[in-house]
C-alpha cells in the first residue's frame, strides 16, 4: 500500500529543467517559498484578463492558503473507509454546514483505491464561504477578482483540484446548496478536459470526511503519517507537510465485521439546536456539528455507533 501527495504548481514547475532554470535565474540559489513563486507567477500573468489566467490564479491562491495552513495532508486509512465516506448519507441540500479540519487540505488515498469503479488520486480541497473565496482571490491575485460572479456570499462552497495527465490540473468549484444539481449536470455533461467521475467522488468524500470528523469529535483524525510508503514530490521531505491519518471505524467485536457508515441506518445527523453549541462547543458555528447515529427513538434519544 502506497500513498502519493498532491503536487502544487511550484512542485510541478521545478520538476522540469526549464522551470528549474527559470527559478535559478530569478531567485539564484536561495530556497524558493510558495509566496516567492506566487509573486513571480502573478507578475507574469498581467492584464488583460482571461479565463485561463483567472483559473490559474484561483489554483495558486488556494495553494498559497494550503501553505499558510501548514500544508496539511489527510491520509485515508484504507479503501473501505474511502468507500464508506463516499456512500455515507447526509443531507447537503437543506442548509448544509460543516467545520473542516482546515480551510485547505490535501487528501491522499492508498494506491489503487477504487470508489464506484473510479480510481482515486491525491487532491487539494478548499472549503469555506463564497465571501472568503473572493477575499482570498482578491488578496493573493489582485487583478482577477472581477471575473468571479458572486451567487451567495455567505453560502458554503467547495473547490477540489487534482493533477490529471500531462501536469494538467482539473478542478470543480461548487456551492454546496447546488451540489446535487452540479453532480447531475456533470453526469449528463462531463466537464471539459476533466474527469467528472473523479471530481464528483473526491467532492463527496471531502465533505463526508468533514462530517465524519465532527461525528467522531476528531478522535479518528490522528496526527502523523500512515504506516505505509509515501511518495513525496521531488525535492520535498515529510517535514514539509503536516501529516494526519483518518482512521476507519472500530471493528464490531461480536462479529469481527467493520462497522459500516454507508447504509441508511446508521446515518449522519446534523445538530442545529442551540443546546448543542454550549460549553466546549460554544465557539463552533451552529449547524457544523454532526453525530453518527443508529436510530432515533420515540423520546428522540440517539444511540451512537462509535466509541
Amino acid at each position: 500500500m502506497k500513498y502519493s501527495i498532491y503536487r502544487n504548481q511550484l512542485d510541478m514547475f521545478r520538476s522540469n529543467s526549464q522551470g528549474k532554470t527559470e527559478l535559478r535565474r530569478i531567485f539564484g540559489k536561495k530556497p524558493v517559498s510558495y509566496q516567492d513563486f506566487l509573486s513571480m507567477a502573478t507578475n507574469q500573468m498581467l492584464p488583460p484578463l482571461s479565463h485561463d489566467k483567472a483559473y490559474m490564479s484561483r489554483i495558486l491562491s488556494e495553494e498559497m492558503l494550503w501553505d499558510e495552513c501548514g500544508t496539511p495532508v489527510v491520509f485515508i486509512e484504507n479503501n473501505a473507509l474511502a468507500n464508506d465516506l463516499f456512500s455515507a448519507e447526509f443531507d447537503f441540500e437543506n442548509n448544509f454546514n460543516v467545520q473542516p479540519p482546515f480551510k485547505s487540505f490535501a487528501l491522499s488515498f492508498p494506491k489503487g483505491t477504487l470508489v464506484n469503479g473510479v480510481e482515486l488520486t491525491s487532491c487539494l480541497v478548499t472549503i469555506m464561504p463564497e465571501r472568503e473565496f473572493i477575499e482570498l482571490y482578491t488578496e493573493k491575485s489582485h487583478f482577477m477578482c472581477g471575473l468571479f460572479q458572486s451567487i451567495a456570499p455567505d453560502g458554503l462552497c467547495i473547490h477540489v483540484h487534482y493533477e490529471s495527465k500531462h501536469n494538467v490540473i482539473d478542478s470543480n468549484f461548487t456551492h454546496i446548496s447546488a451540489l446535487t444539481e452540479t453532480l447531475k449536470k456533470n453526469a449528463q455533461e462531463p466537464l471539459p478536459n476533466s474527469s467528472s467521475d473523479i471530481l464528483d467522488a473526491l467532492t463527496r468524500i471531502a465533505l463526508s470526511l468533514c462530517v465524519y470528523n465532527s461525528a467522531t469529535e476528531g478522535e479518528k483524525l490522528i496526527d502523523g503519517y500512515p504506516q505505509s510508503a509515501v511518495k513525496l514530490p521531488r525535492g520535498r521531505n515529510k517535514v514539509a507537510y503536516k501529516g494526519l491519518t483518518m482512521r476507519a471505524p472500530e471493528q464490531n467485536k461480536s462479529t469481527g465485521e467493520a462497522r459500516k457508515i454507508k447504509h441508511r441506518i446508521p446515518f449522519y445527523r446534523n445538530l442545529r439546536a442551540k443546546r448543542y453549541y454550549q460549553g466546549k462547543y460554544k465557539d463552533q458555528k451552529p449547524g457544523t456539528r454532526w453525530v453518527l447515529v443508529k436510530e432515533v427513538d420515540a423520546t428522540n434519544s440517539m444511540n451512537t455507533l462509535l466509541h
